[in-house]
């Protein structure tokens, strides 16, 4: 086409026609300031040499290059490679500020065999660059497969950029991140839209490989952004002020989306599905995550759980969403996995400050995989539970294992009474002869103060192995003094009940009724005046005790209702 041939830089105004505009380059397309003006674009393909292949088996990364750098010279603009086929680089593409490259569809970049080096990057690696966009409907292939791992070669890498950002393109198949933000924390305006990363990485004992990374970040967006099958995170964005909007990460092997020690993180809707491969494969995880807003995300099918709160979360407000059918991993949980629709535990630093509203935890399978609708491990303190629908789970609704004060369930949460109530336990006392705990619940300080009453119910299954007694007995404990129930006492097998209806005088006197049951024997029935002082913290629990360590006492039914 005359006017985009070498010698005029390859500037071409499109609607003008087919002049040559080659003096006119000459004469006037020598700055940023006319570039602009007179609308030009520059391609990429003017570079080439005459019947340039764009089957895959020349290397252009000559040629791209001068395209880059004449851009650059101009102090910026706009390339273009819209012509379809594959274009092979075997050196790294820099670009520098005010730099825009549109690939269009059927484009595919893709890095020559063994380069493992970055497809496109940024020049500055010290001072960034500014302005830099890739974007259009093309691909970026990092022939992973015939690269050498542990390069760390990734289809974007941009360093210390600020408001650049990649649109609407393919990044696979990288050695390492599809993707990669390297920023210094002072960096604004970086972003992501409408891309799709898939199947990067390429080790499985690699750390790389998530389809979207971003490191020390202080502003970073993405915005109807997927991420499938990536070695690792699906996006992995790390700093302060992450906005994830409508985005997509499905059968990553690691995690949907993690931003590990970071603030303000806000993820607005979209799903984080079905990520695959061991017990940790979370939808989302955060670790060490503080300020966080969750406004609706669908969150299911994960081998690990939908969210995994862990290790020093804070102000943490999950606001709607779905979270069910996880648990899709039969590895049973330990001290950083979960089975949950959300699991809040830590393994080492206190969770604090959890507000979980309107979320729908369940399981809707026929074999159900999902252990809990919400699990709390471990020590966290001030949480609550609002409006939600925790039913029809594997194991129960709510676990609450955690040592920490202030737990609130509070509104209708369907499935749950109270606290770490109404659920199938399954804790057996065997091989020991001392009291010992089977179930326990507490309360929070003056939350009986909103109360009129409440009851608890537990039962369970004695298995007769030898002669000899096995008791259960209720105990109330507000940290001063201690009540404690008559207990069921039997010498054979079983099914056991008890209950306790408590019913305020004021907070510090109680009017209190047990009952228990063996078998469909009413073993005690007691009246006891209570001096607890729920203006305390007060916990509730089941005790079982053996004469001989080979009997069992099974508990199978806890429940705790508060009444108004």
């Amino acid at each position: 086409m005359a006017g985009t041939t070498t010698d005029t830089l390859g500037l071409y105004k499109p609607g003008i026609g087919e002049e040559d505009y080659g003096a006119l380059v000459n004469a006037n397309f020598d700055t940023l300031d006319s570039l602009q003006a007179l609308g030009k674009t520059m391609y990429f393909s003017n570079f080439f040499p005459v019947g340039y292949i764009k089957d895959g088996t020349v290397d252009y990364s000559t040629e791209m290059q001068a395209a880059l750098d004449a851009v650059d010279t101009l102090g910026g603009g706009r390339i273009w490679l819209n012509e379809a086929g594959t274009y092979k680089v075997g050196t790294a593409l820099t670009i520098g500020d005010f730099t825009s490259i549109y690939l269009g569809p059927g484009v595919i970049v893709k890095l020559a065999d063994a380069a493992n080096v970055h497809i496109f990057t940024n020049k500055d690696y010290t001072n960034g660059n500014t302005d830099i966009k890739i974007y259009g409907a093309g691909t970026i292939d990092g022939n992973k497969t015939n690269q050498t791992a542990g390069q760390e070669a990734r289809g974007v890498y941009l360093v210390r950029t600020t408001d650049s950002g990649v649109e609407g393109i393919t990044v696979q198949d990288c050695e390492d991140h599809g993707i990669h933000f390297s920023l210094n924390g002072t960096e604004k305006g970086n972003y992501i839209s409408n891309t799709l990363t898939q199947n990067n990485g390429l080790s499985d004992t690699s750390v790389g490989g998530s389809g979207v990374a971003v490191t020390n970040a202080l502003e970073f967006r993405a915005l109807n952004a997927r991420s499938y099958g990536n070695n690792r995170a699906g996006f992995k964005p790390t700093g302060n002020h992450i906005e994830m909007t409508t985005c997509i990460a499905s059968g990553n092997k690691d995690v949907g989306l993690t931003a590990p020690s970071s603030s303000f993180l806000v993820v607005n809707g979209g799903e984080y599905t079905a990520n695959t491969s061991d017990v940790l494969a979370d939808g989302i995880r955060l670790v060490a995550t503080d300020r966080v807003i969750l406004n609706g995300p669908n969150c299911s099918g994960n081998d690990g759980s939908g969210v995994m709160i862990l290790n020093g979360c804070d102000n943490v407000t999950i606001n709607g969403g779905q979270y069910y059918n996880n648990g899709q991993n039969a590895t049973a949980r330990a001290a950083t996995s979960g089975r949950d629709g959300i699991t809040i535990k830590n393994n080492g630093t206190v969770n604090t400050g959890i507000n979980i509203s309107n979320v729908q935890c369940f399981d809707t399978q026929g074999t159900k995989t999902q252990d809990y609708g919400i699990a709390i491990e471990n020590t966290s303190n001030n949480i609550t539970v609002t409006s939600s629908d925790l039913r029809n789970n594997q194991t129960g609704p709510l676990l609450n294992t955690s040592t920490g004060i202030d737990i609130r369930i509070d509104g209708e949460v369907r499935g749950v009474s109270y606290n770490n109530s109404d659920y199938i336990s399954t804790t057996d006392l065997t091989g020991s002869t001392a009291e010992t705990i089977l179930e326990s619940i507490t309360i929070p300080a003056d939350e009986f103060g909103k109360r009129n009453a409440f009851k608890v119910c537990a039962g369970g299954r004695i298995t007769d192995v030898a002669a000899g007694l096995k008791t259960v007995r209720l105990e109330m404990d507000d940290g001063v003094t201690q009540l404690t129930s008559p207990v069921i006492s039997t010498t054979g097998a079983e099914d056991w009940i008890v209950e306790m209806d408590v019913y305020a005088i004021n907070q510090t006197a109680q009017n209190i009724f047990t009952r228990g049951w063996e078998g469909t024997t009413m073993n005690i029935q007691d009246y006891i005046s209570g001096t607890i002082d729920f203006s305390n913290a007060v916990t509730v629990r089941i005790t079982g005790q053996l004469a001989n360590a080979s009997d069992t006492i099974h508990a199978r039914l806890w429940k705790v209702k508060a009444v108004k």
